[in-house]
């Protein structure tokens, strides 16, 4: 005679469940993602009007040491705690970790090159503009599929053509130095889209946003430590130096930690969108300092926004 063995109680989540809880995260990641991108791109305003020039680097170097050494510590007393908890958590290979810093230099480094070529209204919008379409690209060629265009290739438009109005007014460049400087914005917003990607698949394996920040900010603090001697050089006082640390730690360090978070409970794409507002957050801020607002520019900001908007919401 056949025992009958009782029915084993599944205690996993129903697939809805599971499906509600995902939902969440991701709006939880695009809620960060979009204070994060209120906060840097104010930030950026206030960067561009009370830090010179010659410490432009010196600033970078600063704000991402910050966030190294306050990820490292954070990460060393968090783990201190959980000595004896019995979790295993995962390792990371050094390729990985490699990578992941190299993109983040990319994206920041680049950028902060192309700002001295061309203007950073342009700079920025062609940074954010080209990330959205490389996430797309990526994405496509990892399901083996073509890329649709859509939203991406919308805002590539966009931000194209914002691109074309703040160029077309600069003076006192050559055309050697604008193209230069354009494909410069390229490689930042490949850097970018790399961050991005990089970020989700660390998440997809685990690790944590603090685990990530403690190891991927350290080449970008070194190659702006580098580029920062020839200006430490001339004989900058320290009374030009503090000023400068402190804002480069609140207005670039900081919201660092809130987009690092975010970024790896979204989505790419959708976090590459709500990214392509910032700068849109950076005119408006400017022009609230005291810069003054082009009603061309701003028209095509409000144009841009209302693209990448549509776009996050149509992903929903």
């Amino acid at each position: 005679m056949a025992i009958e063995r009782p029915a084993l109680k599944d205690d996993s989540p129903a697939p809805a469940t599971r499906g509600a809880a995902r939902t969440s995260r991701e709006r939880l990641g695009l809620g960060l993602v979009a204070l994060a991108v209120l906060w840097q791109g104010t930030g950026t305003a206030v960067v561009g009007q009370a830090v010179p020039q010659d410490l432009a680097t010196f600033a970078t170097f600063v704000a991402f040491l910050v966030v190294a050494l306050a990820s490292v510590a954070a990460l060393l007393v968090v783990r201190r705690r959980s000595v004896g908890a019995g979790r295993l958590r995962p390792r990371a290979r050094w390729r990985d970790v490699v990578v992941a810093n190299a993109f983040t230099a990319a994206a920041f480094g680049a950028f902060y090159v192309a700002v001295t070529l061309v203007p950073p209204t342009a700079a920025s919008v062609l940074e954010v503009g080209t990330a959205p379409i490389v996430v797309a690209l990526v994405a496509a060629a990892a399901v083996r599929r073509p890329a649709g265009r859509g939203y991406p290739g919308i805002v590539l438009a966009v931000c194209a053509g914002i691109a074309w109005i703040s160029i077309s007014a600069q003076v006192g460049q050559t055309p050697g130095e604008t193209v230069l400087g354009i494909a410069l914005c390229v490689v930042a917003g490949g850097g970018v889209a790399g961050v991005l990607v990089t970020s989700h698949r660390f998440a997809r394996q685990g690790f944590t946003a603090l685990e990530l920040a403690a190891s991927r900010f350290h080449l970008a603090w070194v190659v702006s430590g580098f580029l920062a001697i020839p200006a430490l050089a001339g004989g900058v006082t320290l009374d030009r130096l503090g000023p400068t640390a402190l804002i480069a730690t609140t207005c670039i360090a900081l919201p660092i930690l809130p987009l690092q978070a975010g970024i790896m409970l979204c989505k790419p794409l959708d976090a590459a969108l709500v990214l392509a507002v910032l700068p849109a957050v950076v005119l408006g801020a400017e022009s609230v300092l005291g810069g003054g607002l082009d009603p061309l520019l701003g028209g095509a900001m409000a144009v841009l926004v209302g693209v990448c908007v549509a776009g996050a919401l149509r992903r929903r």
